[in-house]
């Protein structure tokens, strides 16, 4: 058994390796069925899992080579593995599209193919009832496709079917209307579902009424030259509610554009401008008047725009090289000196704007466009915009966490103050990369906390601080190097805990944030080399910064585990350690309350690993807990029983679930019910 191609509902795929003669296969683990779901078929007497029976049906001789074959099936006392074939070089079609469009040639053959694959399986009494992109495989070379997944089949009949089985979005308007449906009307219609998210990279229907009323809306490019006779579409660029945009290259000069898809919005959102007799859909008439002559540098230019029976195009320049803020942000700290030379450059954007009568409504970062070696922006999405005008506006459309408070309060506002408030908010999230608001009380009461490095140089004069390497709930972690002998750290920073969370330890009179009194029992000397050192600690207005060892090279657990299914003898000697790093925090008085792969970083050369995150942690006590800190799926049952629990054996519990989900890569425990009855089924390639 190799590595792990895919995991889900159904249970895991992993490559396989047959040892007689090297025989290349797929591996695919299921747990084993309800009794009443097995089935007879013609010529052999055995009770066969339905999906072993379908498979053997569509695999009789002469075999059908667009289908995947089954070369043998076993069973275990828990399990049923399919050993499949394995074709080389393949992909799943679902990410063969992910970043491209499909020609109608490449689509028209691969359909075909699907549809000789859904024939066969019909021919031979078997109703796939899932044929969808993600159950197609390909070679990326020949185009040669492979039917695989039979786990929502049934046995094909001719009286109607009372239970559905397969992708929501594929189902057909009988199903919905009628509960029931039959099979080869339903096969057809799914494959038209299939044809038309192959071509449009969109789902066809969303609701329900939508498969009832049957209307389909069919992108421009389908079959007509108009637009792209003109324009070559490229990689996909970017997609969210307003649709999609794709790079582009004018045929005529090669000038590299944007093309952005949007569905053609309602009749009513249409306007005329000045000097222009068409009705235009809002976002064209915003962007026009931005690009009017002279025309500001800092605002992306329209180039063109077309428009079909049911989308809007916009042609618009695409400077290069070019990101958008947000991710230009996303792994550092912006120095002031750089985020006033872009937020400069806003400012003077959104001043064009107002001038030429045009209130944007969504400035952020991730509509802005920067050049990385220049520094020079552009602004870009019209899309939540309006005219500008002297009254209050009484719809809010942009970013939640951006609306003014006289919003929240009167909902009502006016451009150019609302405009400043967000101004303000942009500026504070570019240097303190995190919200600035997170519920309307906030943005009511007007309080801002600035965090402690913003021109305070004490801790950062010690500390050079790297790139993110995590983020949750606590706060973040940066890799950081120490000034004085480049000791490479790491700098968690938190959000100051409430005061009456702070506790004192005996030989230190400071009262200390639970989190760092827990290390620094943990670390008091001798120091288990098992547990995360905390090298100092700095506490500003506002965060708490823990100054933690970096060891290298190091993954978490959890992420060295993600693609592999892990040897016994490997677990034996990480789960020996992680043990050991328990009984040292048990020895210190602590009670960690956390120990999961995510919270052991491991030595991938030596297997080392270090115990890390005690922010979950308590101090070690002999009566029981009333409150339950940690992973969901970790809770011993008498939590969840009686709402208390002990420390050490919560601990002991928690240590079998890591292990077994170490050895096991699923969850042991789904629901609080399994958890209670404590009923565990071992993976049939556990040894005995």
């Amino acid at each position: 058994m190799g590595r792990l191609l895919g995991k889900g509902g159904y249970g895991a795929v992993h490559a396989g390796v047959r040892r007689s003669d090297g025989k290349k296969v797929a591996l695919k683990f299921m747990r084993k069925p309800r009794d009443d779901t097995y089935i007879t078929l013609p010529g052999d007497r055995r009770r066969l899992p339905l999906e072993v029976a379908l498979m053997k049906l569509v695999c009789e001789p002469p075999h059908c080579p667009l289908v995947i074959e089954l070369v043998e099936w076993h069973e275990t006392t828990t399990h049923v593995i399919l050993v499949l074939e394995r074709p080389e070089p393949c992909i799943d079609l679902f990410d063969y599209c992910a970043d491209k469009t499909m020609p109608e040639s490449v689509a028209r053959i691969i359909t075909q193919q699907v549809i000789q694959a859904a024939r066969h399986c019909s021919d031979r009494g078997v109703f796939h009832r899932d044929i969808k992109e993600e159950n197609i495989l390909l070679n990326p070379r020949t185009l040669e496709i492979k039917l695989i997944d039979f786990g929502c089949g049934d046995l094909l009949k001719n009286t109607p079917y009372t239970h559905y089985a397969g992708t929501k979005t594929f189902r057909p308007p009988e199903w919905i209307i009628n509960r029931e449906y039959e099979a080869e009307p339903a096969t057809v219609w799914g494959l038209g579902v299939f044809l038309y998210q192959l071509l449009c990279r969109e789902e066809l229907f969303c609701e329900d009424k939508d498969i009832v009323d049957g209307h389909v809306d069919f992108p421009h490019h389908l079959s007509e030259a108009d637009f792209f006779s003109r324009y070559i579409m490229g990689r996909l660029l970017g997609k969210g509610g307003y649709g999609a945009v794709h790079a582009g290259v004018r045929r005529s000069d090669g000038k590299k554009v944007a093309l952005k898809f949007m569905r053609k919005p309602r009749d009513d959102t249409y306007i005329t401008l000045p000097g222009d007799r068409r009705r235009l859909p809002l976002e064209v008439a915003l962007m026009k008047l931005v690009c009017e002559p002279p025309h500001c540098p800092l605002v992306i230019e329209l180039v063109e725009w077309h428009e079909t029976t049911t989308h809007v195009i916009l042609v618009l320049e695409r400077p290069e090289p070019c990101i958008d803020l947000f991710d230009y942000c996303a792994d550092k700290t912006m120095p002031e000196s750089v985020a006033r030379i872009i937020t400069q450059q806003v400012i003077q954007a959104a001043r064009h704007c107002s001038d030429r009568g045009v209130f944007h409504r969504d400035i952020k970062e991730e509509n802005i466009l920067l050049n990385p070696r220049t520094l020079e922006i552009k602004l870009i999405d019209f899309g939540c915009g309006d005219l500008l005008k002297n009254t209050p506006y009484t719809h809010y459309a942009g970013t939640k966490t951006f609306r003014p408070p006289e919003w929240i309060i009167n909902r009502e506002y006016e451009a150019e103050p609302a405009t400043v408030w967000g101004l303000g908010v942009f500026l504070y999230q570019l240097l303190c990369r995190e919200e600035l608001f997170c519920e309307d009380k906030d943005i009511v009461d007007g309080h801002v906390d600035f965090p402690h490095h913003l021109s305070e140089a004490e801790f950062f004069s010690r500390y050079i601080m790297g790139r993110l390497l995590g983020k949750g709930g606590y706060g973040a972690v940066h890799a950081g190097v120490r000034r004085s002998d480049g000791k490479k750290v790491a700098l968690k920073f938190m959000r100051k805990p409430r005061d009456d969370t702070y506790i004192t330890i005996p030989g230190d009179r400071r009262r200390l944030p639970l989190e760092v009194a827990l290390m620094k029992l943990v670390c008091e000397p001798p120091h288990c080399p098992l547990v995360i050192e905390l090298v100092e600690w700095h506490e500003t207005t506002t965060h708490v910064i823990l100054v933690l060892e970096r060891p290298e090279p190091c993954i978490d657990l959890f992420d060295y585990c993600a693609d592999k299914t892990m040897p016994e003898s490997v677990a034996r000697i990480i789960t020996q350690q992680v043990i050991q790093a328990a009984r040292h925090c048990s020895d210190r008085g602590v009670f960690h309350r956390d120990i999961k792969e995510e919270n052991i970083l491991l030595n991938p050369r030596t297997l080392e690993i270090k115990l890390i995150d005690f922010g979950c942690g308590d101090l070690l006590k002999n009566t029981p807990y009333t409150h339950y800190a940690g992973t969901k799926t970790f809770r011993p049952p008498e939590w969840i029983i009686n709402r208390e629990y002990e420390a050490e054996p919560a601990t002991v519990w928690g240590l079998g679930v890591f292990l077994y989900q170490l050895l096991c890569r699923e969850e042991l425990f789904c629901e609080d019910k399994d958890i209670v009855d404590g009923h565990v089924d071992f993976p049939h390639h556990l040894s005995e």
